[in-house]
């Protein structure tokens, strides 16, 4: 098993201020694995580490050509494409049938009806717990 230490938020403490160990899907440890052989290297041993003074996450090198692969796909420029991602992951978490306590954990919110906004994903979930009752 894998996990990933959110510590910080860029060189602050993440916005619940908490720290959270969250389990990675084991086939992004090939990935991750490939990808420390070729990132930037940063004395906090961060995976995505933004760079120094006014090089920040969105900086065109920290974009990893993200931006060029949404335009070879057709979608359009994302203002906070990385936070994108977080939305996309939570998304299909929610349609392949992810509870959604259990995305409330994973994405570190206090409050579920903040994970809430994902429940429109999931319009089989009612039919489906129903069905759990046997007479």
């Amino acid at each position: 098993m894998l996990r990933l230490t959110i510590a910080r938020s860029y060189q602050g403490l993440p916005k619940s201020g908490k720290v959270r160990h969250l389990r990675l899907p084991m086939e992004l440890v090939p990935l991750l694995r490939d990808w420390r052989e070729h990132c930037p290297p940063s004395a906090e041993g961060l995976v995505l580490p933004w760079g120094q003074g006014a090089r920040k996450l969105a900086s065109r090198e920290a974009m990893l050509g993200l931006p060029t692969l949404l335009r070879r796909v057709g979608i359009r420029s994302l203002t906070h494409p990385w936070h994108a991602l977080r939305h996309t992951f939570a998304s299909h978490f929610i349609m392949a049938g992810g509870n959604i306590l259990t995305l409330q954990k994973i994405l570190g919110h206090s409050d579920v009806k903040v994970t809430l906004v994902y429940a429109h994903l999931a319009p089989d979930f009612l039919g489906d717990e129903m069905d759990r009752v046997r007479y």
